[in-house]
């Protein structure tokens, strides 16, 4: 999910011919991606009307040109947006360990709550089928924080 200071709208190219238009460009730091939406209304279903949804997945759109190629037939296109899309991926200095550590302090408060994760999973799977249930070890519990032991994390 793109960060609300990271989205940029942009203007239809004819509000007139399309009132309901709304397009938004930015860089999205948790996916570590460029993104573009174009949503125009809502259809039968009251879900959102989608005519471009790209950059969903994790570093799919590392160039700002192809989410402004993306939004073109749709907006106005101000001459400075290359500049901001790249100046939002700048600002962002987030390395993986930081992103890492972040992660991990969640896991560490879920355990400060008491929270028993494989507990919570075999006592699931027992009742709902839909769950697998699995033999914990040593490795499933600790949060996956063995898998960084010996590279520096």
């Amino acid at each position: 999910m793109a960060y609300p200071n990271n989205r940029v709208a942009l203007t239809s190219r004819d509000t007139a011919a399309n009132p309901h238009l709304e397009i938004v460009v930015g860089w999205d730091r948790g996916m570590q991606t460029y993104f573009a939406q174009v949503f125009n209304g809502l259809n039968k279903y009251g879900e959102d009307n989608m005519l471009v949804d790209i950059g969903n997945r994790v570093g799919e759109i590392t160039y700002p040109g192809a989410v402004i190629d993306a939004v073109r037939p749709y907006a106005d296109i101000p001459d400075d947006l290359g500049r901001t899309l790249a100046a939002q991926r700048e600002a962002d200095t987030s390395t993986y360990r930081q992103l890492r550590g972040e992660a991990g302090h969640v896991a560490r408060a879920a355990d400060l709550a008491g929270i028993d994760i494989t507990v919570a999973l075999t006592t699931a799977s027992q009742t709902d089928p839909r769950i697998q249930a699995f033999d914990a070890t040593e490795d499933d519990v600790d949060g996956g924080e063995h898998l960084g032991r010996g590279m520096g994390y």
